[in-house]
């Protein structure tokens, strides 16, 4: 009696002719990836659509670009750890200066744009298309990382196929096309982690242990852009380890992982001496504590693990009835268990998260999703499963979804929306032709010292964009403790400061405290198209979205009874 085993796409065990067709299949699956991919790249604009971080980042990489950055912050270490008991400045609500240090090799990338073309519209268009390209290719990368993980641990359970249909809806999912051009350090140590551990993956397989020690070190550069990224690394090999094979080969894959991980610590340990105590975690943990006692807001964390992974939930859904059998998928939970820590104990203690905070979820999804979809395109059930996906795909399309909510009845289709869509409120369009125009208004006083008043409807993030475009600090300017410019706070209770010949508010407190600042200062309002003018403020530019004023001076009041108002 002969049996028939069902032929993964990828495993090799089809006759000649079915191979041929399933490589054909495949390729064309690969150059639809290839298209989809060209087309988000082409769809986004520079900062239009994108965390409020980005143009955050974008002022300090400014200040690393025009400044000596890493030497003052090496030089202030000590301070700076020193804010985290409660002694940051009071226009913050906690330690910028140590956020700043956390993210440093994010700051320095994106600054290297800056460097080269000044606070101009090209430098943002460079760091823009720099950001394009590190979101696909490092979803290019962990492709790569399920592949060998599936080869080493049980081949044919990950097949190309699989692997270009899970790209392909990952790309065609609402979250990659948000992070693709999106100025977040989740977006470069995505690439960054996934190049890691395909190097240390290739170690295990090839006698070139000179790969851990690459591993090794571009886990520690993922380090420094973003500290919690090393983490999905270090889950990594928890999870595979158990998995290695027999005692012999297990033992080969803890020599390569030791490697790597002293080449790891080596780098920490450097990176420590010169920025001790920065570098010390229980700083970092107490930093993290002062974040996770924010509240949440907006929507729940919960629907935002969805969001982050994409429509990569499918295939993993699929992988799941292999649980017992299959030791990929095994191992694919175990790894997703183990890269989610961070983010269960945010979700268990109700903090704050957004969706790119969730970005470790994604390359043990892309692994079994791959191995999901490899088993249903070898099974009966193949039919329904791309009709299912098919369906997902039109949901997730911003028309045909925002068709369904307006239909009667329908409206209920918003939950699934809120697992489905980054949430807008994490997507802002900051016009950066606007705020040049407005910031070439704002520091062309002719030396006379300015007072920018922001109304409640401009957020901070579009003063950062203003104080970009604006003028250069001197190379010995002392970066390191200077807080933000544009944090919010009374005009009259701010000072003037080095380097800043602007001074950012949001409003002064009474009438005696403006006249006072008009007698020195050129004061200006910042506000909506939509919002009220000031009175007796002149309009001295207006764009698409803004207005921007200024004050003339007020009269005295009178005081005699008389010119008492009723």
């Amino acid at each position: 009696m002969s049996h028939h085993r069902a032929c993964l796409p990828g495993a090799g065990c089809a006759s000649g002719g079915g191979r041929g067709r399933v490589a054909g299949r495949t390729r064309v699956l690969w150059l639809a990836v290839g298209l989809a991919m060209l087309l988000v790249a082409l769809s986004r604009a520079p900062l239009a659509d994108v965390h409020w971080d980005a143009p955050i980042y974008l002022y300090q990489a400014k200040r690393f670009a025009e400044t000596a950055y890493l030497v003052d912050v090496a030089r202030n270490a000590q301070e700076i750890v020193a804010q985290l008991a409660g002694a940051w400045p009071e226009d913050e609500s906690y330690s910028e200066a140590f956020w700043r240090s956390s993210r440093l090799g994010h700051i320095a990338l994106l600054g290297a744009p800056v460097a080269a073309f000044g606070s101009t519209d090209a430098a943002i268009t460079a760091a823009h298309w720099m950001f394009v390209l590190a979101m696909p290719l490092g979803l290019l990368a962990w492709c790569r990382v399920s592949h060998l993980a599936g080869r080493a641990l049980e081949p044919g359970a990950v097949g190309a196929g699989g692997l270009a249909s899970s790209a392909l809806l990952f790309v065609l999912s609402d979250v990659h096309g948000y992070l693709s051009g999106n100025l977040v350090s989740e977006v470069l140590s995505f690439g960054l982690g996934a190049a890691a551990v395909w190097a240390l993956l290739a170690s295990t397989a090839t006698a070139a242990g000179w790969l851990a020690a690459v591993s090794g070190g571009l886990a520690f550069l993922g380090y420094t852009v973003r500290v919690e990224s090393v983490w999905i690394w270090l889950a990594f090999m928890l999870a595979y380890l158990p998995f290695a094979g027999a005692a012999e080969a297990r033992a080969r894959t803890l020599r390569r992982f030791v490697l790597a991980g002293g080449t790891a610590l080596l780098g920490y340990a450097t990176y420590a001496f010169v920025f001790h105590p920065l570098a010390d975690p229980r700083s970092y943990l107490a930093f993290a504590a002062s974040l996770a006692q924010r509240a949440r807001e907006g929507v729940h964390a919960g629907n935002l693990v969805f969001v982050a992974g994409g429509m990569l939930w499918l295939g993993a859904v699929f992988a799941l009835p292999r649980f017992r059998g299959s030791r990929v998928v095994r191992f694919g939970v175990l790894w997703l268990l183990l890269a989610g820590l961070p983010s269960w104990a945010l979700i268990a203690s109700d903090s704050a998260v957004q969706t790119r905070m969730l970005i470790g979820l994604v390359p043990p999804l892309i692994l079994l999703s791959a191995a999901g979809w490899t088993f249903v395109l070898g099974a009966r059930q193949r039919c329904a499963a791309l009709g299912l996906a098919m369906v997902l795909v039109l949901m997730s399309r911003p028309p045909i979804y925002g068709w369904f909510v307006e239909q009667p009845g329908l409206w209920r289709i918003q939950r699934l929306g809120a697992a489905m869509f980054v949430p807008r409120y994490e997507r802002v369009d900051y016009v950066p032709r606007e705020m040049a125009a407005i910031s070439a208004q704002v520091f062309g006083g002719e030396g006379r010292p300015g007072i920018l008043i922001a109304a409640p409807s401009v957020k901070q993030e579009y003063l950062n964009l203003v104080r970009f475009y604006g003028p250069a600090y001197p190379a010995d300017a002392h970066m390191a403790l200077a807080g933000d410019p544009t944090n919010p706070g009374r005009c009259e209770l701010r000072r003037d400061r080095a380097h800043e010949p602007v001074r950012f508010c949001t409003g002064f407190g009474d009438a005696a405290a403006l006249r006072t600042s008009l007698v020195g200062h050129r004061v200006l309002h910042l506000r909506r198209v939509g919002d009220p003018p000031l009175a007796g403020a002149a309009p001295l530019l207006q764009t698409t979205g803004f207005v921007l004023e200024q004050l003339g001076p007020l009269p005295v009041p009178d005081p005699s009874p008389e010119g008492s108002p009723p």
